[in-house]
């Protein structure tokens, strides 16, 4: 992967985790953080809806793959996430409450690059 390919991929990953953040928040979510960082690795989206405190992976593609974004969240992945949010949760001193891992999936058109988009939300993806 070339610079510039890395440069776009990040960029199309930072524009994706403001969309979903604009769909949670209209959804009655609230965003308690972004792009939490820790030697294990990164949460996307952490938010919180009555009591239940949501961890959110946001993946992303541009139209023309044949593949579904959210089909790129492997095992691994998930054993990180599940992992990250015991941290995450320990951190903040956070116990005792119920949790949920929701996966969200933006397909950007091609044609219209951060403007027109399809969004599939799968709450308790794993």
């Amino acid at each position: 992967m070339t610079d510039r390919q890395f440069a776009n991929r990040l960029s199309l990953g930072k524009i994706s985790e403001g969309i979903a953040v604009r769909y949670l928040r209209r959804k009655r979510f609230k965003i308690i953080g972004r792009n939490y960082y820790c030697r294990a690795g990164e949460l996307d989206i952490i938010a919180k809806r009555g009591p239940i405190f949501i961890f959110v992976e946001v993946r992303s593609i541009r139209e023309g793959f044949f593949e579904d974004p959210l089909d790129s969240i492997t095992p691994l992945k998930i054993e990180r996430i599940k992992t990250l949010a015991q941290i995450w949760l320990m951190n903040n001193r956070i116990d005792n409450v119920p949790v949920r891992f929701d996966a969200i999936g933006i397909i950007h058109n091609k044609r219209f690059f951060g403007k027109r988009y399809t969004i599939t939300h799968i709450q308790d993806a794993f």
